[in-house]
């Protein structure tokens, strides 16, 4: 936090005293004093540096002696990015947009220094094509107080010739306020033919005076270069200072800095900052290369340092690029050492172009969603990832642009009209059919598990139910890139389903994101032959996704047999999976044929694999690694192509540790391993499992539904028995109430735990309420009658509940209340509550129930 002192406010005054006496009782706060003398008056700046989250800027603008109070921290508070925030990235000044998915080349001189050499660059940026240059009219020596070039006069004929070819903006560096109304003078004199951005370079990026007085300005935007000697997070507080007088239109930049090592002056370059700055801030980012070269070196190739310098930059994707050109450099005023000539000039900008197309604008994205918030956040994000990205508002839109070259990366939200229920899959198809190199993301704001498991063996790179996190954009246009870059690109998977509806053939019901992220490796797996290890507690739906692995693989064709181990007797299970010969023992009548058999080019299901013995493990372990086996009896092996899925509730490394399971068993089945959480975490998923088990075992045109307190009492049960335990409940309670599900109609131990639960709250309630007599006492409502409460308390007490019910992931919360996580985030500031459900001061925190799961007490 900086407090700026009052002009009549010296130190060693009473004032001053008082003030500097009061901020030294602040705990944990550092103070710094900073004094800058300007040409026309003094600047006094007080820092505060520590925890300052505690401090309110009205109480301290309230202290005496301050002017005036800015907040900085290191999220940036006006040009940083923050969550739910879709301010722009870019602003247009002069017809000319600077932003961080655009690239601008500034080619001109450090110091102007004569009518003919200006009007022999200006021609030369004509002929190339450029719209902006760079002019120091003002470029300052060793000394602040001296300068090259010939300031104000050179301004007429600089922006006359701008006119004349065509040049829009001009990078023009200036140390003082009075070199603001000199170029704004000027430009009225010459009818304003160009526009200037205001430079800011490396000493007066600490004058703070200027920097204010530059962003109270808002005709010019401004370049503010990283100056020498001070760390990047003190630069991104300058661009915050100076941003926070009103001035948005800011251009950070990045040099080269000091070094003692090798001829160049400034060799060491930061230009690996440039994606930090871009994720960091909204700010466009400039590089610098001509000083951090400082000569006209080349490498061993014959190429200039200047150029692989810029290619690093631009690499790193900057927006911008300053470069020193002049006719004749062995004649400039400064910066000659390092300046491209007039016949090199092409040659750069065809290079910096070259490698733009290579390493940034190859990398192209595509955003397609019917809303225009969603679609233009999501194309927000990945801009500033330094993705290329265009923007459809309909499936038909989208065709069209699949030839409009090629995509690495398409956001399609599944719903994109009313006119059929799923298009986002019709879009999938033709994508994967036409480009199958692209990754298709599909966005929805009703998924399920069965839409993850279809969509990701479809061939869709991820699956994200709305509302999704920034993050996850982020995530996944990161691994895109990095992907291609590698030349890593993974083929589809599975045959699409042809119907242009989207309907799933699996049954799976679920929606929680632990569920839906299960089902997206499911997915994953299903199109390879690997082994796969299901572990979860009884009743958690292992045998349903086995079945579901199964019907999205090659060998969905096949037979799936399911075998549960722990039904079957110790000395039968060989012969009931190899198969035995007649005569083998007795009661061996006849030749069997073994259920790995049956399963032959299909999938086989080894449930509770951890109840078989160790002597048995020793022969599934053969007939595994071979792909033979030999039926009980017989001296002759057969071949078998099945795949195998295991599935157990017990802690395997536990039953290997204590010698009943084989460790190289357990490697040959764990290839990848998919961990079923219980239905006690992911209780969002309850009641579209209950209604779907109610759908299934209602009668023919009788639909069911559940009363609010029936809901209630199934999503507080933890359910020990998991989906199997819920679809036995809600059997019951369809077969014994009238259409309407009510607590009565549920199991006894569904009943006690809810009415438990209630009790616990009504006493909780009765302990905050008895507080708040004791604080303020109010009158009594009528005897038997529950006190009134407005809209808004009871719309808050909800949110505290949802929120503490989903343990504080406000993704799960909105997904529960409906709405989206933009709104969910208002209506928690709107209410007090912090991210558990509870009220900013206390009222209604959210504390754990007896079952260690949050429960809110209003």
């Amino acid at each position: 936090m900086i407090l700026i002192l009052e002009q009549n406010v010296a130190a060693g005054g009473q004032t001053y005293g008082q003030l500097m006496e009061h901020l030294s009782r602040l705990p944990g706060i550092e103070l710094r004093v900073h004094q800058e003398q300007g040409a026309e008056k003094a600047l006094t700046e007080i820092h505060l540096i520590g925890n300052t989250a505690g401090l309110h800027v009205e109480d301290m603008r309230q202290l005496p002696g301050v002017g005036h109070v800015v907040r900085v921290s290191e999220e940036y508070r006006v040009v940083g990015r923050h969550r739910g925030d879709d301010r722009p990235t870019h602003f247009d000044y002069k017809g000319v947009r600077f932003g961080q998915d655009t690239l601008n080349v500034f080619a001109g001189l450090c110091a102007v220094d004569t009518r003919e050499h200006v009007e022999q660059m200006m021609r030369a940026l004509r002929d190339a094509g450029q719209v902006c240059t760079r002019m120091g009219a003002y470029k300052p020596r060793t000394s602040p107080y001296s300068f090259q070039g010939h300031g104000r006069e050179c301004l007429p004929y600089v922006f006359e010739l701008a006119g004349k070819y065509g040049v829009r903006v001009i990078a023009m560096e200036i140390t003082h306020e009075s070199h603001i109304d000199e170029i704004r003078a000027a430009l009225e004199e010459t009818g304003s033919p160009a526009g200037v951005m205001l430079q800011i370079g490396t000493r007066n990026t600490q004058n703070f005076e200027l920097l204010k007085i530059v962003g109270r300005q808002r005709e010019f935007p401004v370049l503010l270069k990283r100056g020498f000697g001070i760390t990047l997070d003190e630069s991104l507080h300058a661009a915050e200072y100076l941003a926070s007088g009103g001035n948005r239109k800011v251009v950070f930049g990045l040099r080269g800095m000091k070094t003692s090592i090798g001829d160049p002056h400034r060799n060491f370059v930061d230009f690996a900052h440039v994606p930090v700055v871009r994720r960091l801030t909204r700010m466009p980012v400039c590089i610098d290369p001509s000083h951090s070269t400082g000569t006209r070196a080349s490498g061993p190739e014959g190429l200039l340092d200047i150029l692989h310098v810029t290619a690093q930059g631009v690499v790193a994707g900057a927006n911008m690029v300053l470069v020193d050109f002049h006719p004749e450099p062995g004649r400039a005023l400064v910066d000659g050492p390092q300046a491209l000539t007039l016949g090199e000039l092409p040659h750069f900008l065809e290079d910096v172009a070259l490698v733009r197309e290579t390493y940034v604008t190859a990398m192209k994205a595509l955003v397609i969603d019917d809303n225009e918030l969603v679609r233009a956040n999501v194309a927000e994000v990945l801009r500033g990832e330094g993705w290329e990205v265009s923007e459809a508002d309909s499936a038909e839109r989208a065709f069209e642009m699949l030839a409009d070259g090629s995509w690495q990366l398409v956001f399609c939200d599944v719903k994109l009209s009313d006119r059929q229920e799923a298009e986002g899959y019709a879009v999938l198809r033709r994508f994967v059919d036409e480009q199958p190199e692209a990754q298709i993301v599909l966005m929805t704001g009703h998924g399920s598990a069965a839409g993850a498991l279809d969509a990701v063996s479809s061939g869709a790179y991820d699956y994200l139910m709305k509302p999704f996190e920034v993050e996850d954009v982020v995530r996944i246009a990161q691994d895109v890139r990095r992907a291609f870059e590698k030349k890593e690109r993974p083929g589809t998977t599975g045959e699409l389903p042809p119907a242009p509806v989207y309907t799933s053939d699996i049954d799976l019901v679920g929606v929680s994101s632990g569920f839906v992220g299960v089902m997206k490796m499911v997915g994953k797996v299903a199109s390879t032959s690997l082994p796969v290890l299901i572990t979860g507690e009884s009743g958690t739906g292992k045998e349903v996704v086995a079945r579901a692995i199964h019907c999205r693989s090659p060998r969905a064709e096949g037979a799936f047999v399911a075998v549960n181990c722990g039904a079957v007797p110790s000395e039968l299970i060989e012969s009931e999976l190899f198969g035995h010969v007649r005569g083998s023992f007795t009661g061996a009548e006849r030749d069997r044929r073994g259920l790995l058999q049956e399963a032959d080019g299909g999938t086989i299901l080894l449930d509770e694999i951890t109840e078989t013995t160790p002597a048995f493990q020793v022969k599934l372990l053969r007939a595994l690694q071979e792909g033979e086996i030999r039926r009980v009896g017989s001296n002759h092996t057969l071949r078998v192509d099945v795949r195998v899925i295991a599935a157990t509730n017990r802690d395997v490394e536990r039953e290997m540790r204590e010698g009943r399971f084989r460790q190289d068993l357990f490697y040959r089945l764990n290839a990848v391993t998919l961990h079923l959480p219980p239905l006690r975490e992911r209780r969002e998923d309850i009641m579209p499992l209950a209604r779907h088990f109610a759908e299934r075992a209602a009668p023919l045109g009788a639909p069911v539904s559940f009363s609010r307190d029936a809901v209630r009492a199934l999503v507080s049960y933890d359910w020990p028995g998991n989906i199997r335990e819920l679809e036995n409940a809600v059997i019951r309670a369809v077969a014994l109430c009238e259409r309407l599900v009510r607590p009565e109609d549920l199991p006894e131990r569904v009943r006690e735990h809810a009415a438990a639960r209630e009790a616990e709250a009504a006493a909780q309630h009765a302990q905050t309420d008895a507080g708040r007599a004791d604080a303020a006492p109010a009158a009594a409502p009528p005897a038997g009658e529950e006190p009134l409460a407005s809209l808004s308390e009871l719309e808050g007490r909800h949110i505290a509940r949802v929120l503490a019910h989903t343990g504080g992931n406000k993704q799960a919360a909105a997904r529960v209340l409906g709405i989206d996580r933009t709104t969910l985030q208002r209506m928690i500031k709107r209410h007090g509550l912090d991210a558990g459900g509870a009220r900013a001061n206390g009222e209604g925190k959210a504390q754990p129930n007896g079952d260690g799961n949050p429960e809110a007490h209003a």
